[in-house]
């Protein structure tokens, strides 16, 4: 409880041992297990006296949200600290769908769903539906969070779901475990402010989509200028969402011209394997039947100067095209006036 002359967090204390609290005799009368189901009084005050001091980085507004953060708080009070370990995990997959809110759901959902669910993702409350381990490998390609943030999250994870309350197991989590599992969660994700290369990209996104004419020459270079700044990785994301917009329905034409002349620049400083990828959403048009936006990949390819990075399958289908058409003009009748220039 807390203490009004001081306002610090104190556990009450009565004359039973430190491993028997008044809610184990609880436990008992209840004929309930009651060993190994809370810590014991020494772990909790040792969280409680540090919880302070760490809650006080984070800002007031940041707090009022924190709903479960006070749960964590509730839990290691009592002394359950497996869920206690919930807790801080639910703390930092809310922030970080947030941060994804903030940055674009439409660039998330493009990099982190396959081709045949993506229609299916669209607002924030789809992220629902994401897996807690797509959203960090997403977000760590996206560089909306660093490498080591990635693998210290991912410990944060692994510990959850194997001594967390999440799962049935026997393990014991002490309170300096769990006070560096907080500690991450505070320092690296809530206090975490948005990359500067994140906000380019986002702001390149909204910005396209509400332009009423066609970007000029200068502008132009100044985007091509700020993309060497980019990582390769964020350049990627960005093209990927702009392709994506592009290939969409009723989109204007302004808004599509306006994406290739941004697309054409950016072409330069973008991943192999991602120029690939998009060759290969481009066949999974073809293949369903998607025959409008089949075509505008296509014109998106074609101003990228980027038509051989299509799929192995489209270049040998487009080539046998040719020939079948070449054989038939230059054998056909009246071929020497109407042949059009196939070779």
């Amino acid at each position: 409880m807390t203490d009004n002359n001081n306002n610090e967090i104190m556990i009450i204390k009565d004359n039973s041992t430190p491993e028997t609290t008044v809610f184990q005799s609880y436990l008992k009368t209840l004929n309930l297990p009651s060993e190994n189901i809370i810590a014991d009084t020494s772990q909790r005050e040792a969280v409680m006296k540090t919880l302070p001091t760490l809650l006080s980085t984070i800002s007031n507004e940041d707090k009022s949200n924190a709903n479960y953060l006070s749960k964590f708080v509730a839990a290691s009070a009592i002394g359950l600290f497996d869920a206690a370990l919930n807790y801080i995990w639910n703390e930092v997959i809310v922030n970080l769908r947030t941060k994804i809110n903030y940055y674009g759901l439409y660039t998330f959902y493009d990099n982190a769903v396959g081709n045949k669910r993506r229609s299916e993702y669209s607002n924030k409350d789809d992220l629902s539906g994401i897996k807690d381990k797509t959203l960090l490998d997403t977000c760590k390609k996206l560089e909306w969070i660093s490498d080591i943030i990635y693998r210290k999250l991912c410990h944060i994870l692994d510990m959850r779901n194997q001594i967390g309350a999440s799962h049935p197991n026997v393990s014991v989590i002490n309170a300096y475990e769990l006070l560096g599992w907080l500690d991450v969660c505070v320092k690296e994700v809530i206090n975490e402010k948005p990359s500067k290369s994140a906000i380019v990209a986002k702001n390149i996104i909204e910005n396209i989509k509400g332009l009423k004419e066609e970007i000029d020459d200068v502008t132009i270079q100044s985007l091509d200028i700020s993309f060497k700044d980019l990582s390769t990785n964020t350049a990627s994301a960005l093209l990927v969402t702009l392709f994506g917009i592009y290939v969409s329905s009723d989109i204007p034409t302004i808004v599509r011209n306006n994406i290739l002349l941004v697309s054409s620049k950016l072409w330069g400083y973008v991943l192999e394997s991602t120029k690939y990828d998009l060759g290969t959403k481009k066949e999974f048009y073809k293949n369903n039947l998607e025959k409008d936006k089949e075509d505008l990949a296509y014109t998106f390819f074609e101003k990228c100067n980027g038509l051989n990075y299509l799929t192995l399958t489209e270049k040998s289908l487009t080539i046998n095209n040719l020939c079948d058409d070449l054989y038939l003009t230059t054998h056909g009748w009246d071929n020497y006036y109407n042949e059009p220039p196939h070779s």
